[in-house]
């Protein structure tokens, strides 16, 4: 996958950096969310003797947590049937931005003391929104750019890294945060997630879309000299032919 990136053609690397951000909250979120839910909503704490009100109370967190994630799933389902609908209505890119903004809000709400069992299901419940856009907005950009080139596969599987890096990237960052913090609390983890977000929204907000919806046609191939010579070799050859059947 990490020489499968070279083959990205360089209009897809901003949507490379929001997908990264977006996932980097993604990421924080998935790790810690029924750890938060346990033991900064409900008051439990991991580890406590079997029996004590402590673990009782993470007990029910951890429960509490799980049906706030099917509450998400239910939601990203049904978002998913109308993403399309509404990026027609309002625009992807507005769509888009508006997505990664309440991923954004959510998440850095998450920090927030004081929060209520039901507070913390709406604030996890709504998350399934922004991840369904998330798995479908950039992917549509990225195949619409992609669909007529001969290393499709090879740019998809490097786009991919704006996926994976992220998990690495959190897994290796948060206990060191959360040793930082001295607050025994896996708030700063999504917190830290939430200004991600926030990073992916101001970065979706300055995409040029209409840029990003040519066709193989349309990609030069001194643009893809940088990135894959055999490529772009192969689509001079390409357009060649198209002139000579004109």
């Amino acid at each position: 996958a990490f020489t499968s990136a070279r083959s990205l053609p360089a209009c897809l690397w901003p949507v490379f950096a929001v997908q990264f951000w977006t996932f980097w909250a993604w990421f924080a979120f998935k790790m810690f969310a029924s750890e938060w839910m346990g033991t900064c909503v409900f008051g439990g704490r991991a580890g406590s003797p079997e029996g004590s009100p402590e673990h009782e109370q993470y007990e029910a967190g951890v429960r509490w947590a799980n049906f706030s994630l099917m509450t998400l799933s239910g939601v990203f389902c049904a978002s998913s049937l109308v993403q399309k609908a509404l990026a027609d209505c309002f625009g992807l890119q507005r769509v888009w931005c508006f997505s990664l903004v309440l991923l954004a809000v959510s998440m850095c709400l998450m920090a927030t003391p004081g929060l209520t069992p039901w507070q913390a299901w709406l604030l996890v419940a709504v998350l399934g929104f922004p991840f369904s856009a998330a798995f479908s907005f950039p992917w549509t950009v990225v195949t619409k750019v992609a669909a007529g080139l001969e290393s499709t596969g090879r740019i998809t599987a490097g786009f991919n890294l704006s996926q994976c890096l992220p998990d690495f990237a959190i897994a290796f960052m948060s206990g060191p945060l959360i040793a930082a913090s001295q607050i025994d609390s896996v708030t700063p983890v999504l917190l830290v997630g939430g200004l991600g977000a926030a990073v992916a929204a101001v970065l979706a907000s300055r995409l040029d879309l209409e840029e990003l919806k040519r066709t193989d046609s349309d990609v030069t191939t001194a643009e893809l000299e940088a990135a894959d010579p055999l490529q772009a070799q192969t689509l001079g050859l390409q357009q060649d032919a198209r002139r000579s059947k004109k």
